[in-house]
């Protein structure tokens, strides 16, 4: 095999004895061998362009110091360790304008997928976004995406659909631990607004 500067695997013809070469014309082995180590390269490559993004997303709210005496200017001294908190804590913002029933842009949506694709068996991803979004905004935003999915449809759908299993996927790995403190939280969170009743387009 031989990668390409653009990533792109092939066979090295120039490496194979005759035998071999000719062999190549005749077995499907050798096609799926290289496709095989296409897909692991580009599953590589995918890793690693996801974990830049989200790394973007911390390094941009961290530098921003929210201490009022500083103005939010300078150094912010009470910055998280965990990216995926930052992450949580951006995808929050574009869901809750979602669930306000605003429009995201392309943009917001390719990244919201990208957290979810990225984020979604992580914890403390999944409990910052909870959190912010809370039991009520939860349910909400759940309906919202129902009515977008199943009332209004349009060239979206996928996306919400998308997004809708990112959430579902987002509660199941927050909730994995059934002893912790923060299980009990949002229970209890959830007793209270499981009796709310929420309109929805349906």
């Amino acid at each position: 095999m031989k990668v390409s500067d653009q990533g792109f695997v092939s066979l090295d013809i120039e490496r194979m004895s005759e035998a071999e070469r000719r062999a190549v014309h005749h077995d499907p082995g050798y096609r799926e061998a290289v496709q095989s180590w296409q897909d692991r390269i580009n599953k590589a490559v995918q890793d690693v362009t996801d974990a830049d993004a989200g790394v973007r997303i911390a390094l941009q709210a961290v530098v921003i110091d929210e201490s009022v005496i500083a103005g939010g200017r300078g150094f912010n001294g009470e910055a998280r360790s965990d990216v995926e908190k930052y992450e949580g804590q951006a995808a929050e913002e574009a869901l809750k304008k979602l669930g306000r029933g605003d429009r995201l842009t392309d943009e917001e949506l390719a990244e919201l997928r990208r957290t979810f694709r990225d984020n979604g068996d992580d914890p403390a991803f999944s409990r910052t976004l909870l959190d912010g979004l809370g039991a009520t905004g939860t349910s909400k935003l759940t309906n919202e995406l129902n009515d977008l999915i199943h009332v209004q449809g349009g060239d979206r759908v996928r996306d919400y659909s998308t997004i809708e299993t990112g959430l579902a996927n987002a509660l199941a790995s927050a909730t994995r631990d059934t002893k912790s403190p923060w299980y009990e939280d949002w229970r209890e969170d959830m007793r209270k607004a499981g009796v709310e009743r929420h309109a929805t387009d349906v």
